[in-house]
């Protein structure tokens, strides 16, 4: 329309440069992407085990840029839970759940409510929510 209006070829010059016409569709989507690994970069914690006889937790977490997963066995006694609710960006829905550090380390993995890793099993999200509640009886359960 606006070539119409104004008499010009605008359209026509980006068809004629493809490698413009592809700059401004691509940048955009570098962009979006960029903030989304930057935000959304946590260790999320894809697996669990609660060892009551050792006192001992073990968990199964990965990255959101990186396939690799990673272990970690954290004492009952250090663990710190929090909860997090992240801002909204962009059109993505915001992400809500617990957060364990560790005593003495700056290790921060997220167990992440409602997204798909946990999807597929709400008996296992809500498990391991009552297990952490048990660990850590001021932890308020709130699934969503």
């Amino acid at each position: 329309r606006s070539d119409n209006r104004t008499n010009t070829n605008k359209l026509q010059y980006l068809f004629d440069h493809p490698f413009i016409f592809f700059l401004l569709c691509f940048l955009p989507v570098v962009v979006g992407v960029s903030f989304l690994l930057y935000f959304r970069n946590r260790n999320y914690i894809v697996g669990y085990l609660f060892d009551h006889d050792k006192k001992l937790l073990t968990l199964l977490y990965r990255k959101i840029s990186n396939k690799h997963l990673y272990t970690m066995d954290i004492s009952f006694q250090d663990v710190l839970i929090s909860d997090f609710n992240e801002r909204k960006i962009l059109f993505n829905q915001t992400y809500k759940g617990k957060t364990l550090k560790t005593q003495g380390t700056n290790q921060q993995l997220d167990f992440v409510t409602n997204n798909f890793i946990w999807e597929e099993d709400p008996r296992k999200k809500m498990d391991f929510l009552e297990e952490l509640y048990h660990i850590d009886p001021t932890n308020k359960i709130k699934v969503e």
